[in-house]
């Protein structure tokens, strides 16, 4: 796996705080490459949905609210 530029890592330490989470320095340091990847492929995605060529597509599932099915409205 590549390691991503320093100004392209993310926070760890401060995202674990966002979200309430106790992290010990050995779980960020755990974390830290998991979550770079993850960041690194999203963007990537986002750059090519960005794409005008793909654009226009539309996910193969699409979830519906329940209160937007006819069968419940009332």
């Amino acid at each position: 796996m590549q390691t991503p530029p320093p100004a392209d890592r993310p926070d760890v330490a401060a995202l674990a705080r966002a979200a309430a989470l106790n992290l010990g320095a050995d779980r960020l340091a755990a974390v830290e490459p998991i979550l770079s990847a993850w960041i690194a492929a999203a963007n990537e995605l986002s750059r090519k949905m960005s794409d005008p060529a793909h654009q226009a597509l539309m996910p193969v599932t699409v979830f519906v609210h329940a209160h937007e099915q006819p069968e419940d409205a009332a």
